[in-house]
């Protein structure tokens, strides 16, 4: 696999983190039984999808590594809708 192709991996599977990380807090139904479980889950999601943005901006470029600061702050948004 080329650098190119890493750096663009790496960017794909930080995005994709983070789309799944806004689907789990979006399944959270605050008056349900399972809203516990429900929101651990999306805190987990929320973990992994920040995992996967260090690991990206250890090789993106300056285009993507403004874009991976935007994902941070979604992030960081759902992280304060849930708590």
């Amino acid at each position: 696999m080329t650098y190119q192709m890493d750096k663009q991996l790496a960017f794909q599977t930080a995005q994709q983190a983070v789309v799944q990380a806004q689907d789990a807090v979006a399944e959270i139904t605050p008056s349900a039984p399972d809203a516990g479980h429900d929101t651990k889950i999306a805190m987990q999601e929320i973990e992994e999808a920040e995992v996967q943005i260090q690991k990206a901006l250890t090789v993106c470029t300056e285009h993507q590594k403004v874009q991976l600061g935007q994902f941070q702050d979604q992030l960081d948004q759902l992280k304060s809708q849930i708590h």
